[in-house]
């Protein structure tokens, strides 16, 4: 979660609230950090806000997020990465702001590194330099790290990860955006496997296949974590052929919300079988989505049955955790409790 998100619910909710939305989670990673130009660190989690979800969630491990997709926000991971000098005089500035601050641990996001898909400045060495800056912070830190990992199957090429192995703890894939505003037709965000409606299997990506794919690369399921959808999101103008599921959408008007993400509690609340939104569910794909036909609204989401379908695999698989990159958007805790109750069967 943001620093922004949890002080704005802090000052809408209440600190007793906060405590409610943040107790499932024995893990609380904070984002986002940057690097400044002067190699050090930027991060809006001031001492006050760390004391407040140290309040909130006194038994979990707080994490911080260095790396962040805001214009300039992932700019400095190339010149640390690829200079021993301007490296080590980060990473003792990090350690140093880790301790102040009384973070147990640090999560690297670096979007694409070396490549021309990452939103900030990229070098061919990057891949290289990933590996020498994620070794050193391990050591200076005392143990493994964690690292956000993207679930196109692009990254793996962005990223050494036999090299990687001995010094990240955790590889925590973003599973809860397949779909967007970028792609020309509706698709599932967040689906455990391929659907048959889909007639390319689009780039692999479920759940299933993204796992697979780590595990493949050496990665020990017990160290592989993914993200389900707190949000759903929405497309308009989308046809009416397979209750809008892997159909066009107006692109010029895609939706009515930011980035056409929907919090959960608003979808229980206001969408899912009601104003003319009818449920249906992917029965290859363990989602649900919804559509409107007379609006030719489409949206997509995780709802407490495909989270129950998600703890399934994850104790099939004996992966190393679930990730909810925004714990306000639902704030009665519905999907991440219907996991919770498969997953301790």
């Amino acid at each position: 979660m943001r620093a922004d998100q949890f002080e704005n619910f802090i000052a809408s909710s209440g600190e007793e609230a906060a405590a409610a939305a943040l107790s499932p989670f024995s893990c609380i990673y904070l984002s986002y950090a940057a690097i400044r130009p002067d190699f050090n660190v930027k991060s809006s989690a001031s001492a006050e806000t760390v004391g407040k979800i140290r309040r909130a969630a006194p038994k979990a491990k707080l994490v911080l997020t260095l790396g962040d997709r805001s214009p300039g926000g992932m700019d400095g991971f190339s010149d640390v990465a690829g200079s021993p000098p301007a490296r080590a005089v980060f990473i003792r500035g990090l350690a140093a702001f880790l301790e102040k601050r009384g973070f147990d641990g640090v999560e690297l996001y670096w979007d694409a590194p070396g490549s021309a898909r990452s939103v900030g400045k990229n070098r061919p060495s990057d891949r290289s330099g990933l590996t020498a800056f994620v070794s050193e912070l391990s050591e200076k830190t005392g143990g493994p790290i964690s690292l956000r990992a993207q679930a196109d199957a692009w990254w793996a090429e962005c990223v050494d990860i036999s090299a990687l192995r001995g010094f990240v703890g955790s590889w925590n894939i973003l599973t809860d955006s397949f779909t967007g505003h970028w792609d020309t037709e509706t698709k599932h965000i967040s689906n455990l496997r391929p659907s048959s409606y889909n007639p390319v299997a689009y780039k692999s990506l479920d759940i299933e296949s993204v796992i697979t794919r780590f595990e493949e690369a050496g990665i020990p399921s017990g160290g592989l974590c993914f993200s389900y959808a707190a949000r759903g999101r929405e497309f308009l103008g989308v046809f009416p052929h397979n209750n809008g599921l892997y159909q066009k959408f107006n692109i010029k008007d895609p939706s009515y919300w930011p980035g056409g993400l929907i919090p959960y509690s608003v979808l229980t609340e206001f969408y899912i079988g009601k104003n003319g939104f009818e449920r249906f569910w992917d029965d290859d794909s363990y989602v649900p989505y919804l559509y409107n036909a007379e609006t030719r609204a489409f949206i997509s989401y995780d709802d407490e049955d495909s989270l129950t379908a998600k703890a399934g695999f994850a104790k099939l698989k004996k992966t190393g955790g679930l990730i909810c990159r925004d714990p306000f958007a639902d704030t009665e805790n519905k999907l991440i409790k219907a996991y919770l109750a498969e997953y301790n069967k």
